[in-house]
């Protein structure tokens, strides 16, 4: 392994990388708040510019208001963050593949705030349908900034995964499509009530944990990181926060089963529900990506065994071929 360190310039690029992601975290929250607490149509007009929420700041309009146009202004926030990593990416990191990928996550930004805006001035002819749609992208444009954190980090650069069996990798794989699809399904029921969306989010919860679980032991057979327990950890804390989402909608005072009433406030509950279900896709994608990276990378074993065998040093004078492989 190399010992030489990283430059000042890939430092920044990860670091404004994790920075980026982190900043996405409350933009998610205070979208899940808009859905909550139904403010979505607070402000009928789309499109406002980065400067009226601080115009209108100090005007009482209501907690409504300041979640709705709190989620836009944190949505400038990270736009602005994202175009900035694209010229940090295009300035630092000579890998053509990270490059392009910088540039797709702007363009999957610039379409969620597409999705947010036209979710509001077509609100009377689609109803909900885009708020759905503007729901269920959002974590995924979450997992590519995660993602850019990962490809950008030193142990990524400088470091090759052991190689993972087969059904390692194809089950990253179908984790990875049964967790987006329960937030698929759970976007329906809080944006459409569909009784079946209901119904099926909750069988889906068991499908998922029991998929995690088996994964998780697949994991620790092949030591394949660390990657696994914090996924498990998040699926064991989105079930209980499942379960009082599940109370707090559900719930009727006058009920036989009244005595159980949620412990915490409904609408908090159901947004850190939606924001921790983010975070596990987000964690399901940076796993599959881990496991899967051979296949991905796949000139990168080869160099490696060789310089293990040392017939070929990895040094300041081979470092550049390597990054400009990935």
């Amino acid at each position: 392994m190399s010992t030489t360190p990283p430059s000042p310039r890939s430092r920044s690029l990860h670091g404004w990388s994790i920075l980026t992601a982190v900043a996405a975290v409350p933009l998610l929250f205070l979208g899940a708040e808009v859905t909550s607490k139904g403010v979505g149509m607070v402000d009928q007009v789309g499109l406002r510019s980065p400067w009226f929420f601080l115009q209108e700041f100090m005007q009482d309009h209501g907690l409504g208001w300041l979640i709705e146009h709190g989620h836009r202004q944190v949505g400038w926030i990270v736009g602005v963050c994202v175009i900035v990593l694209v010229i940090l990416t295009w300035r630092n990191d000579r890998r053509i593949s990270v490059r392009l990928f910088s540039v797709g996550i702007l363009a999957a930004v610039c379409l969620q705030g597409a999705l947010g805006i036209f979710r509001i001035q077509l609100n009377a002819i689609l109803g909900t349908t885009l708020a759905l749609i503007h729901g269920s992208f959002a974590p995924i444009v979450f997992s590519l900034l995660v993602m850019m954190a990962l490809v950008t980090s030193r142990s990524w650069e400088m470091n090759v995964a052991a190689a993972c069996s087969p059904r390692l990798r194809i089950w990253s794989l179908i984790i990875l499509a049964l967790v987006f699809g329960q937030m698929v399904l759970g976007g329906l029921v809080r944006h459409m009530d569909i009784a079946f969306g209901a119904r099926a989010h909750a069988l889906g919860a068991f499908v998922v944990l029991g998929a995690v679980i088996w994964l998780a032991k697949l994991s620790a057979e092949e030591h394949a990181g660390a990657g696994w327990k914090l996924l498990l950890i998040l699926v064991g804390v989105q079930i209980l926060l499942g379960l009082e989402s599940w109370l707090s909608k559900f719930f009727v005072e006058t009920a036989p089963w009244n005595q159980l009433q949620p412990l915490f406030d409904r609408d908090i509950v159901r947004s850190l529900h939606y924001v921790v279900g983010a975070m596990i896709l987000a964690n399901s994608v940076a796993f599959a990506l881990s496991v899967n990276r051979r296949l991905a990378w796949g000139r990168l074993p080869a160099l490696t065994s060789n310089r293990q065998a040392g017939s070929l040093p990895y040094d300041e004078v081979t470092a550049p071929r390597l990054e400009g492989v990935a």
